[in-house]
């Protein structure tokens, strides 16, 4: 990256957190700056059915991720990856997290990483078994401004994929 334009960097680091009550995504650079923190909320009384839901989080997605796409970075993106013993909403939590595979397929032609969340809690907070807020004060140290455990889950896949 060119010490004489901070604002063009070489790559950028998306962190997805998934969920309807509180969509993460957080952006880094190949610095380890936050470019973008986002919490987007989806609850299904806001709209008329689960497809309109839908379509108003792949509208979401596709003008998050337009904004990256003519930056010229290498761009990385990572997902949640699913918990595989939840028992409730399973059919759409997989929903939302192939909507996720497809915008990022359609705007960076690139699938994306998915991070387990046992190893996203390893990696951020020591133990695969950290609680929400373990991991929200893990990334406190990173970003003191983040307080909710979605933004904090986002911040940790992207500062992991940054890290790797």
């Amino acid at each position: 990256m060119s010490d004489l334009d901070p604002t063009k960097p070489e790559s950028l680091y998306i962190g997805i957190d998934q969920s309807y009550s509180g969509f993460g995504l957080v952006v880094l650079d190949n610095n380890g700056h936050c470019h973008q923190k986002s919490l987007l909320k989806y609850p299904l009384n806001k709209f008329k059915d689960e497809a309109e839901r839908l379509v108003k989080i792949y509208d979401d997605l596709i003008m998050y991720f337009a904004i990256h796409q003519g930056s010229g970075a290498e761009i990385h993106v990572g997902m949640e990856g699913y918990a595989y013993g939840a028992k409730l909403n399973r059919e759409k939590l997989g929903e939302l997290g192939g909507l996720v595979k497809l915008c990022t397929k359609l705007v960076f032609d690139i699938s994306p990483q998915t991070i387990q969340p046992t190893t996203l809690k390893q990696f951020i907070a020591g133990s695969g078994k950290a609680t929400k807020q373990d991991m929200v004060t893990a990334i406190q140290e990173l970003d003191p401004e983040i307080t909710n455990d979605n933004l904090a889950d986002a911040y940790g896949i992207a500062y992991l994929l940054y890290s790797s």
